[in-house]
This record gives C-alpha cells, structure tokens and sequence, in this order.
C-alpha cells in the first residue's frame, strides 16, 4: 500500500522483482472513464507474477492497477474532490511553460474550472504516486482512448521519447510526431516526471472498452528488454559515458554513514590533505578521511573571527593547504589547518542603505580568488588582504556558482524564468571575455555546483540527481553520473587527478571509485529538531498565497532570504515585494492579504514611527556589535503582523502603513483576507517621508528558522516558487 485517496480507499502497487532499477507500470488515472486501463493493469499483473522469470535481473517492476480508485467506485472520471489527478502534477520547473500547472483545466468538452485542483500534488493520491515514483527510473501510463503513445509533451526528453518508441515497437501503437494536440495538457504526470529526469510515456488505448492485453504484453516485454537503452539514451546521445553509481556490494561507490542530524543539506564540500570540510546549517564540519571519526564543528554563525562576528557561511573554497569561507555578508575567512587558525581574508560591510551586492559564491584559482556577486552580474577577483574589483561582467542570468582551474574560471548559472542552466568560461589569464565553443551536449537542468579541475568540469545538476562531467575545453560531455535509485546529492569534490570523486549527501559521504570504503560512524555534533533546510521539510510547505494579488516572487536575489544587508550588518529573513520588481503596482494603498488561514499572533496597531534619533541608535549599535541584535532587527520591521498557520509554520508581514480593523490578537484570518496595507514603517526612509522605499517585507517561518536559511540562493528561490503561488 502506497497511500489512500480521498474517500479512504488503499492505494496498492505490487512488486515483481527485486533489481535496483524501478519500472512501473500505472493504470487508471481517470476512474471510471477509463476503467478499461485498470483491467489491463490487472492482468498484466497477473501474467508477471505467473511468469516472475521474464522480469529480467537488475529489475524490479511495479504494476500498480488503480491510482484514482474513488472515481473507479463512483464512476467518473475525478477523484472524490472534482480533480483530474492527470492534471495535479507541479510541471512548472521542467522548463516548458506550455505545460505549467494550472486550477483550470479543459478537455475534449471544454473547460473544466478547478480540476487541476487547488494547487499541485493537492490530492492525497497524486501525493501518494509522486512519492512512490521518487526513486523510480521509467513510468507508463496507461489511459484510452487515442490509441498511440505519447512522451512529455514539450520538453523533448530523450529517455521518455526512447521509452515511447520502444513501447510503440512492442505494441505496435503509433507515436504521433507532433506530439498530443487535442488540447491543451497542464500538470500531466508524464510531464512532471520528464522534468524529473524519469523515463516517463503515456499509452492510449484504441477505445474505452477493450484492455487490448496482447499488444500491451508485447509492450512490455519491449520495455523490459529495452530498459538499458532507455536509461542510457542521453548520455548516448551526447556521447558520453552512462556511469550508474552502485552503493552495494560489488558496486563502484563506497559510502561513509554518519549519525543521524550531523549534516542535513550540506552546500559545498572540499578537501585538504585528508580532511574533508563540509558545509551545512552555518557550519564548517571537519571530516577525518584517513579514519572514520565523528565530525568536528570549525566555525559556526554568531562566533568571531578576528572580532568579525560570522553571520552565516555560504560557500568554501580551497586554495592550497588552507580554507576559503564566504560569508553571507561578503568577508572571506581563511582557515589554516596546519595551525588551527583563522583570519579575515576579506572584509566586506561597509555599512549605508546603497550597498547592494551580494556574493554567493567563492573559487581559488591558480592567480587569483573569484567570486560571483549576483545583484550586479559580475565576477570580482580578490588578492590576499584586498577587497577587489569586478573583473568580468555577466548576462543576465541567475547566478549560481563558480570554479577556477588552470583551464579558466567556469560560471554556472540558471535561466530567469525557468531551471534550464548554462555555463560560461573564462581565459584563466587576459582580458575577462567568455571563450566561445563551450557546448556541453546535454541540456543542465536545476545546476547546483560546478567544479573545475585541470583534466575535467563537473556539474552538479537536476537538483542533485545528477553529476556531468565535461571536457575542459570544449564542454563535451564526457559522463553522465546517477544512483541508480535517483539518489540525490547536495554537494561534489573531485580528485585533481580526475580519478574519483566524492559526493556528500544527508548524513553520508559517497566515495566513486572506492568501494571499498565502507563505515558507520556514530556520534558527534548532530543537529536535533527539525531543520529549516531539511527539504523533506519544505516539501509540506505548499497551497500560500501570493500576499499580493497577481504579484510574482521578486526578480532580484538582493531582495530574497539570506541576502546581506549591509546598513546593519545583518542578513535579510524574508523576501520584499517592490512595484519595479514583483509584476504589479504596489504603492500604500496595496492590500496585502493573509497567505493562509491562521491565527494573528502579533499586530502592532499601536505602532509609533521610526525617529531619527533612534535610527542613527540603532545603526550606531550594529556597527558596534558587528551584527543586527534581535531587538534592533525588530524595530526595522516597523508595523507588522505574524499569523501562526499550524505546524510550526508562521508568516509574518513587515513594513506595514496600516493594519485592518479587527485584526488583533487572536483574531482568526482566512487565505486571501485583507489584514494590512503597504508601508515603509521601520524603514531608514521612513524618517523623513511616508512615500519613500514602500514595499511589503514578508517572511515564512518554520520551526523558528526562515525560510531559505541555509540554502543556496537558487535553491530558496525555487522552493519559494513552489510554495508561494
């Protein structure tokens, strides 16, 4: 049993096999309308557990007959809500906008308003089968009555379009060139699935009546003997090498296990002699490679160096024997490990209300030290003991990594609009122009991290599922890196030899070409509780609103979670919503609307203005200190608002001109309801005017950490894509 739907019925899928590679087979997604789709997955299933021998080895197929049984039971074509599940599914990032998730649907009778549901994966059994395809490398979907096979439906993935060509050789159905055109299709599993990375298709049986058993027998005898060429079709296609890592036994990857909480969601990992250091949750760990011991915590937020106070480490760098950190607020730390100490690199707070650049990522190279500042699309290079300049100037983009070798200085980034990545290189020496030629062969899709190195580019892409590794040079793709199971991974650091690489993941380190590594290690500096950047976490968080109407999230890094805020000394704990940045007018008679019903904990409606006297207070004290202290944070928000929504989730809303009648403490507020209008109270600005620097501030709390603390700035933008709509 997988999950339930709505009305409580179990939802089953049943296994044949026992490979590591997960094939499965899904029929009856739209209930009754297609129950013919069900008898099919029924006796299918029937014939492979008659005859386990023909699933081959290495392979474990899933047949699951019945993903909507409610609309089975009630003879229609939705779930027990009025949802088409086929339409539930967040297609928004698998960079197609043809195909995005929308409430309103339409069909071969028109429209349909809300049965996309109230917003991706809303209904228990799309959750259930997203969950359960996680690890899965190939999905059929089987529903009538188009009789033909269909991929996904824009993005043109080369695994899904072999999966449908080796089905339609099986079965003899056809695959229609131009694709699906009888109407238009959003939030389609196929599609979502295709984003992902999975070998997904749709077969359409000829009419609503017949299971048509033998050809889709044959269909999937095709797709069993077929899985290797599936899996491998794009790596093929670039002329690259398919590298599958193995965990178990007899694999090529061994695998440290540490104790659970040590690290969650680490972002950056390099090496040094036999010390790995990782980073995660703020923290600087130090990993023993030689010998299995717990990690060590180096540096964490909130301690000093050289009486520099540490906001939050967002990147690590190494250049030689010792470590670069970047912090959050733009310093550069250096570690020496030989002596166990550390200095200030680069220093970087000039404290006033126009500093605005933002630097989210730091490389050594073999002249000089980079890093990427985001706000203004650049790349700086820095000395020892120097602040630096901008060197090179970047489209515009969003910016996402960086890594220097002897080949040049690689820049990864990702498109604005949609999670299909780019990369660009630089000469290592001269004038700061891209070198033209670099074409990877394989379309990145949601880049994490590149790593440069003398003999081979690595990227780390399909938020952590995947590994290229390309050609210096030419950008050619040399492998395509996975776990068999979809693994993902969050951060990588090669051998410069290019002989192995590792992989850090939640709690575990991976050791390519050294299966032999193998240990479980107990004990150490864990984290308890749950943790702001724990993405299981932020997969619950979904269905807030736009506090807004029509507005979208903002289109500068600077004005998103984690930026730095250099006025202050501090770092911004929410997103701002300005007319010039967000799609819509906002001035201070926007209402701003509750992004889901709660309970208001907090409403300052007797707030007084912001003086200039404690202005200039507060400032001085921050310089002082070297950091915002909470009160000081506070009092900037000006008049706000926090609603508390339920488990652990709380928003709040800063900056406020006015608050809504009625709303106090206490008082309960439904998704959408008006509680305040837009100021800029608590603002530097506000001191001398009501009409300058008016925006909405909004933060999303859970568990006491805002959202998109720890992440990488892309990662907190696409989570936050996701669950404000």
């Amino acid at each position: 049993m997988i999950g339930h739907s709505g009305q409580g019925r179990e939802i089953v899928a049943y296994r044949i096999g026992d490979g590591a590679i997960k094939v499965v087979l899904v029929g009856d997604i739209h209930g009754e309308y297609e129950a013919n789709t069900y008898e099919l997955s029924k006796q299918l299933l029937a014939h492979f557990q008659a005859h386990p021998e023909e699933v081959p080895q290495g392979i474990s197929l899933w047949i699951l007959p019945t993903m909507n049984p409610d609309g089975l039971a009630n003879a229609t074509r939705w779930n027990a809500n009025k949802v088409d599940l086929n339409r539930n599914a967040d297609t928004d990032l698998d960079g197609c906008a043809g195909n995005d998730w929308s409430p309103d649907t339409v069909g071969l009778e028109g429209a349909y308003p809300g049965a996309g549901g109230a917003h991706p994966f809303s209904e228990p059994e799309a959750r259930a089968v997203r969950d359960f395809l996680d690890d899965a490398r190939i999905a059929v979907f089987y529903h009538s009555a188009a009789g033909a096979i269909y991929s996904d439906t824009c993005q043109r993935h080369l695994p899904s379009a072999r999966l449908a060509q080796v089905l339609s050789e099986g079965t003899g159905y056809p695959v229609p060139a131009e694709g699906w055109t009888g109407y238009r299709i959003t939030g389609e599993f196929g599609d979502y699935l295709s984003g992902q990375g999975v070998a997904a298709a749709t077969v359409e049986l000829t009419d609503h009546e017949d299971p048509e058993f033998e050809r889709n027998l044959a269909g999937a005898r095709s797709l069993l003997d077929g899985v290797g060429e599936i899996l491998d079709a794009e790596a093929l296609d670039a002329g690259a090498e398919p590298v599958w890592l193995e965990t178990a036994e007899g694999g090529n990857t061994g695998v440290w296990r540490y104790a659970q909480g040590s690290f969650v969601h680490p972002i950056a990992l390099e090496v040094i002699d036999r010390t790995a250091y990782l980073l995660d949750a703020g923290r600087i760990l130090a990993l023993d490679l030689a010998e299995a011991l717990p990690p060590r915590v180096l540096l964490a937020p909130a301690q000093n160096v050289e009486q520099v106070r540490v906001l939050e480490p967002l990147d690590l760098a190494a250049d030689g024997g010792s470590l670069l950190v970047l912090d959050r607020a733009g310093d550069v730390y250096r570690y020496e490990p030989r002596r166990d100490s550390w200095s200030v690199e680069r220093y970087d707070r000039p404290p006033g209300d126009l500093y605005d650049h933002y630097f989210v990522a730091v490389s050594a190279g073999p002249q000089a030290n980079y890093l990427l500042e985001t706000t203004h699309e650049q790349v700086w290079r820095f000395a020892e003991g120097q602040r630096g300049s901008a060197w090179a100037k970047l489209a515009q983009n969003r910016d996402i990594d960086l890594s220097a070798s002897e080949s040049g200085t690689y820049v990864l980034a990702r498109a604005l609009n949609t999670p299909v990545g780019s990369l660009v290189r630089y000469p290592s020496s001269g004038r700061a122009q891209p070198v033209s030629g670099l074409a990877p062969g394989v379309t990145i899709m949601e880049p994490r991290q590149v790593l440069a190195r003398e003999k081979a580019v690595y990227i780390l892409d399909r938020a952590g599922r995947r590994l290229l590794v390309l050609e210096p040079d030419t950008g050619a793709a040399r492998q395509l890196a996975q776990f068999i199971d979809r693994r993902a991974v969050d951060a990588i650091w090669a051998d410069p030899s290019g002989a192995t690489f590792m992989l850090a993941g939640q709690d575990s380190l991976y050791f390519y070409g050294e299966p032999d590594r193998r240990a479980t290690i107990e004990g150490g500096p864990t984290l308890e509780g749950p943790q702001p950047h724990d993405l299981a976490r932020l997969e619950g968080l979904a269905d807030l609103n736009m506090p807004i109407e029509g507005a979208s999230l903002t289109s500068r890094d600077f004005q998103m979670p984690g930026a730095p805020r250099h006025y202050r000394l501090g770092v911004h704990e929410g997103m701002d919503f300005y007319g010039h940045t967000v799609g819509v007018t906002i001035n201070r008679s926007t209402p701003v609307r509750a992004v889901a019903a709660g309970t208001v904990i907090r409403a300052l409606v007797d707030y007084r203005p912001l003086t200039a006297a404690q202005a200039d207070a507060w400032q001085a004290m921050s310089r002082q200190l070297g950091y915002t202290p909470p009160d000081v944070l506070d009092g900037y928000r000006g008049r706000q608002i926090w609603i508390d929504h339920g488990d652990g989730l709380v928003s709040r809303y800063a900056h406020l001109s006015s608050i809504a009648p009625g709303i106090v403490e206490g008082t309960q507020v439904t998704k959408g309801q008006v509680i305040a209008r837009v100021g800029n109270s608590g603002t530097p600005g506000s001191v001398n005017t009501e009409t300058y620097d008016v925006h909405l501030h909004l933060e999303l709390w859970i568990d006491q950490h805002f959202v998109g603390q720890f992440l990488r700035p892309i990662e907190a933008r696409e989570w936050l894509e996701r669950i404000l709509r």
